[in-house]
């Protein structure tokens, strides 16, 4: 290699050194101004250092080289005046970096927290009595925070509760409906909270359904319009929520007059639905509330249970299981009475077996498929058949026939 080339490569490495040092330099001296209260004493501080390096160590440089006892004593001493300016200037700016090296282990750093709003003392005006000044404040808070969830619902609530004023609560929950940014739950946590409102404080059945009626409109094929029409299927009428807030009167008819003297039978004190009368009771229920799915599951036991009519029974069980929007949880349970009516009316293990593996070809790796295997582990080899119409209203159990019996 020639000594020329030689040369332009140090020239190009100390060149490459020198612009890494200024980069880092002018790197930290940015970033030192843009995070500095007092950027101009910063400024100095830096001017004021460049000056006393640049400036005092060729100085000290050169005395320290010379052959006079005085110049080097000379250049010492200048060079710890230097220094002392330095830690002069540096030493507090030093402390407290470290200083907050130490306290961000306690509060977390320097930055600002994210300006939220209070809603404090509004709720504690409310709390006493002044549901006014409670409006006055939270419309504050909503005038620096547009568009607040929270701020809108609690102006919702206080309207609804505190004065009554439905009206002015449909107003804000429906101001908060039309607000996209919220995400589809809490839109249709609003509405429900206002078709709540409409029942417990006006016992007002039409307009708590026009509003349940809205969540399907605003979120069709979701989980909050299957939720709705839930609600809507066991509305109950005016009258009766207003009978509710009335002293009951209860009245005794009189009774048998020979009571004690004869046997008497079950029947003749409390009446009971017959399975046929019951049946067509929830059919008429769904013809009217076809997503109504309480009603549906009960009709798939009178059907299987009562009436010996595994057919009908497993057609009501599959409309459940297809429906959209339902938690895994509750198409298990669907899955799991199917099997157990499989075994308990028709004796049908393999049938039974089957519809338990469907839980756990739908949810593989979950705890629904593990308590299904181990149902499947637990089958009777030979089931016993049951009688329909032996079991009474409100006891069928989920996992009957799955179980061991204790003998």
């Amino acid at each position: 290699m020639q000594p020329e080339s030689v040369s332009w490569f140090k020239v190009a490495y100390n060149l490459a050194v020198l612009a890494v040092f200024l980069g880092i330099v002018g790197w930290l001296f940015w970033r030192g101004l843009r995070r500095s209260g007092e950027p101009l004493r910063l400024l100095s501080k830096w001017v004021i250092t460049a000056v006393l390096l640049l400036g005092l160590i060729p100085m000290v440089k050169d005395a320290a080289g010379s052959y006079h006892a005085v110049v080097r004593w000379f250049a010492v001493a200048l060079g710890l005046v230097a220094g002392l300016i330095l830690a002069l200037i540096w030493t507090p700016t030093i402390v407290g970096m470290v200083a907050d090296w130490i306290g961000i282990l306690y509060t977390g750093g320097k930055e600002e927290p994210v300006p939220e709003p209070v809603y404090s003392p509004a709720r504690a005006r409310r709390v006493q009595g002044q549901p006014e000044e409670a409006l006055r404040l939270i419309r504050a808070e909503l005038e620096k925070f547009p568009g607040d969830y929270t701020g809108q619902m609690m102006m919702a609530e206080i309207y609804a509760q505190d004065l009554a004023d439905l009206q002015a609560a449909e107003t804000c929950v429906l101001k908060v409906v039309h607000q996209t940014q919220h995400p589809p739950a809490a839109r249709a946590f609003a509405l429900f909270s206002l078709a709540d409102w409409y029942l417990a404080v006006q016992k007002n059945r039409e307009d708590a359904q026009r509003v349940l009626e809205m969540v399907a409109e605003l979120l069709p094929d979701s989980e909050y319009a299957l939720q709705a029409a839930q609600r809507l299927a066991h509305l109950r009428p005016s009258a009766e929520l207003m009978e509710k807030e009335e002293r009951r009167v209860i009245k005794v008819p009189e009774g048998r007059r020979d009571l004690g003297l004869r046997p008497m039978r079950a029947e003749e004190l409390v009446h009971r639905k017959t399975p046929e009368e019951e049946a067509e009771e929830l059919v008429s229920q769904l013809e009217k509330h076809p997503m109504d799915l309480e009603a549906r599951e009960r009709l798939a036991q009178v059907y299987g249970l009562e009436l010996g009519r595994l057919d009908l029974a497993v057609e009501q069980l599959e409309q459940l299981v297809n429906c959209p929007h339902v938690a895994p949880k509750q198409v298990a349970r669907w899955l799991q009475l199917l099997a157990d009516l499989h075994l308990r009316v028709a004796g049908d293990t393999a049938a039974a077996e089957a519809a338990l593996r469907r839980i756990i070809d739908l949810y593989p790796d979950s705890a629904l498929a593990r308590q299904a295997q181990e149902n499947i582990l637990r089958l009777p080899t030979h089931p016993a058949r049951s009688t329909p119409a032996t079991v009474r209203l409100g006891e069928y159990e989920q996992y009957l026939g799955l179980k061991k019996r204790n003998t």
